[in-house]
């Protein structure tokens, strides 16, 4: 049983870094994108595509 809640709230942990990890990166998209930088750039410094960049901008 401890083992189990053990992995249990590993996995929650898990979530909830994935998620601030989440809303760091689009953050700093918006604080990029009203800097003037243009889809091009934002991807490059973050490592992610121009799509990706283009879907989170909306």
């Amino acid at each position: 049983m401890n083992m189990c809640q053990a992995m249990e709230e590993w996995y929650q942990d898990a979530l909830e870094e994935g998620r601030s990890e989440g809303i760091t990166l689009v953050k700093t998209v918006f604080r990029l994108s009203a800097q003037g930088k243009s889809e091009q750039e934002i991807a490059e410094e973050m490592g992610i595509s121009p799509g990706e960049v283009k879907e989170i901008l909306g």
